[in-house]
């Protein structure tokens, strides 16, 4: 089972953002699933991530531009904190990580690029 490192209490009734956590937590959750359903019996375990890493600023331009939306001043350590508590972390830390156990296993990537990604999302 996925668990996010989310504070429950941090998501408070009527708070734009629980919206936001629910469905992102159904959908890691119905990923999780889905990948240990097609995985698990062959003992695999994978990093659910997509093959291509990018930087912060990367992404945050492909999203912008996904977005037709400017991105050209940087978010406040303080703001992310007091927007996503303990979840600010996530988005401030760095890790490079590939996919080489889903992709040796022969998982096929339907948006393996982050901007045909995002656009497919954001339809």
């Amino acid at each position: 089972n996925f668990i996010l490192p989310v504070r429950v209490g941090a998501i408070r009734s009527g708070f734009a953002g629980a919206s936001v956590y629910s469905a992102t937590k159904g959908a890691v959750n119905a990923i999780t699933q889905a990948l240990s359903k097609e995985l698990g019996p062959k003992k695999i375990r994978v990093n659910g991530v997509a093959p291509g890493s990018v930087t912060n600023a990367e992404f945050t331009r492909a999203l912008a531009t996904a977005l037709h939306r400017p991105a050209f001043l940087p978010v406040p350590k303080l703001a992310l904190r007091m927007l996503f508590g303990e979840m600010a972390d996530m988005l401030l830390a760095s890790q490079r990580v590939a996919p080489v156990a889903a992709e040796a296993a022969g998982f096929q990537f339907q948006h393996p690029q982050l901007a045909e990604a995002l656009g497919d999302l954001l339809r």
